[in-house]
């Protein structure tokens, strides 16, 4: 069943139950973090302390099977880590108080990757202007980000700027 599909009784059925009787905590973890982004703005939780999670590890431990329950919640769909950093602004400021799941962060470029996290953690994108060289507004989030990949972020950074992460 793909995330956006089925009933409230299903998704109890299939998704909700089976967490509860196996007890899978990271699982369980993940399908709350959509409720937290909602509920951040709702208790006052400043909008520019806002950032996200990576989960890394070898292929085929769950990390893509925590996005599509992560997802679930609310009926979306994984995003992809294999666009532009402007793109991604676009989708974030889609999912304001929201949160955006994005899967596997080794299709993406790495300098794109280094970008992208940085603005959807501090939830501005890049100013710009249009072709009369006037300042168009940026794009702005407020969100909570999932992010998977094989590859730690700080190893990206490194693989990308030689340095370590801040």
């Amino acid at each position: 069943m793909r995330p956006s599909s089925g009933t409230v009784n299903e998704w109890i059925k299939h998704v909700a139950t089976p967490l509860v009787t196996q007890r899978h905590a990271a699982y369980q973890w993940a399908v709350s973090l959509p409720l937290g982004a909602l509920l951040m703005p709702l208790v006052g939780f400043p909008a520019n302390s806002r950032g996200g999670f990576h989960v890394y590890g070898p292929s085929t431990t769950g990390k893509s099977k925590m996005l599509d329950l992560a997802c679930s919640v609310l009926g979306d769909e994984p995003k992809t880590w294999e666009t532009t950093s402007s793109k991604l602004e676009i989708v974030a400021s889609e999912y304001n108080n929201r949160l955006l799941c994005l899967d596997e962060i080794g299709q993406a470029k790495k300098s794109e990757v280094v970008e992208s996290a940085y603005k959807l953690a501090q939830g501005v994108g890049k100013s710009r202007t249009n072709q009369n060289l006037e300042n168009i507004e940026p794009f702005t989030f407020e969100l909570t980000f999932l992010s998977t990949g094989e590859s730690s972020y700080a190893d990206v950074v490194r693989k990308e700027t030689g340095e370590e992460p801040a």
